[in-house]
């Protein structure tokens, strides 16, 4: 299992181009897909969401284990980052106050 640290290490590598070239990284992060429910707000490359918040866009990933699920955003150039990792089950069956104050979260500490 990796930690909220090793995620963010590992995005700041492969933003930077340390673990592929900048142009497939650059391919990685052009969106195809809007994300249903998101207002346009999320889309979605190979692999990668971007994910517009109120001081910039960001792009990540995030995902769901029985009782564990972590978000995590960075900047294009991995300067700016959040990575939230929480027990829970998926995002999706936790209350939608619980998912309102999960997404004010994130974006006070990525903003």
């Amino acid at each position: 299992m990796s930690t909220p640290s090793d995620v963010a290490a590992f995005q700041r590598a492969l933003f930077q181009g340390r673990l592929l070239p900048l142009p497939l990284v650059r391919q990685m992060q052009t969106t195809q897909i809007v994300l249903p429910g998101t207002r346009g707000r999320q889309t979605m490359g190979l692999g990668l969401f971007q994910t517009r918040f109120p001081c910039s866009t960001s792009w990540g990933h995030g995902g769901d284990l029985p009782g564990y699920t972590t978000t995590a955003y960075s900047s294009r150039d991995a300067q700016r980052q959040i990575v939230l990792a929480f027990n829970a089950g998926e995002e999706d069956a936790l209350p939608a106050a619980a998912r309102n104050a999960i997404a004010h979260l994130v974006t006070v500490a990525y903003c």
